[in-house]
């Protein structure tokens, strides 16, 4: 049994399960089953570790329900894997700013924008960001 990747009966191997399965998880997320959906997605993340599409459906759950920082190990983790998934590194972004590391944050809007992605997303992000703050330094010289 392979625990990296799956054959397919062509032979050819994959990092992602049968795009029935992804259906599927979709339409459970969709019933908001969420805590059936969450244990069976990081079953099938267990069997599929290298899954860019379920760790994608997973982070945006976790994301939705406030799990920032959950949401962050797995957005880690489809970068390191697909450096070019610029999506990933915009919600990595905006999950490093509504968690406050403001220094990981920018590097990732940094990096969208060297790579001109959704440049006007970005750029709304960093002046959210800086907005952030702006009123933190304020909040910091009158408490």
């Amino acid at each position: 049994m392979l625990s990296a990747s799956q054959k397919h009966n062509n032979g050819s191997i994959t990092n992602e399960p049968d795009p029935k399965v992804v259906e599927a998880f979709y339409t459970l997320y969709h019933s908001k089953e969420f805590k059936i959906f969450e244990i069976k997605i990081k079953e099938l993340i267990n069997y599929y570790p290298y899954s860019i599409e379920l760790m994608n459906i997973y982070s945006v759950f976790l994301i939705e329900q406030k799990k920032y920082s959950e949401a962050i190990l797995f957005l880690e983790r489809i970068i390191k894997i697909k450096p070019s998934n610029f999506r990933s590194t915009l919600d990595l972004g905006i999950c490093c700013s509504i968690i406050g590391n403001v220094e990981k944050a920018l590097k990732c809007f940094q990096n969208l924008i060297q790579n001109s992605y959704k440049t006007n997303i970005v750029i709304d992000q960093v002046n959210i960001l800086i907005k952030i703050l702006s009123i933190e330094e304020i909040k910091k010289i009158n408490p």
